[in-house]
């Protein structure tokens, strides 16, 4: 009984009931993915967007360690996953050094 009431848990924490990840869920699949494609030290996710065929979900990669911390060379990863966190692509949109990599989007 407990074991089911923890199962239906996660799963409504993983979805909105049909089959379609959450942002949360969606996030943590997209540093999941990276790190396992890169071998990487991932940072965490930095931003997560619904899309039609599912999420764009981007994250953070410690690519590079130096000393002073602030010349660490740091990458981001953009991921495009469908509605159940299948990986549909990746790609590296920006890297440079910790101390300047900056948010253009703003």
């Amino acid at each position: 009984m407990a074991n089911e009431q923890r199962s239906r848990s996660r799963n409504s924490d993983a979805s909105d009931g049909d089959g379609r990840l959450s942002a949360a869920t969606a996030a943590a699949a997209g540093v999941r993915l990276i790190a396992e494609l890169t071998g990487q030290n991932v940072l965490g996710a930095t931003a997560v967007r619904p899309t039609d065929p599912g999420w764009t979900v981007e994250v953070e990669v410690l690519e590079e360690t130096h000393i002073p911390s602030s010349a660490d060379v740091l990458a981001l990863y953009r991921l495009e996953l469908s509605e159940t966190g299948e990986l549909l692509s990746y790609s590296r949109i920006r890297r440079g050094q910790r101390c300047s990599i900056g948010d253009e989007r703003r």
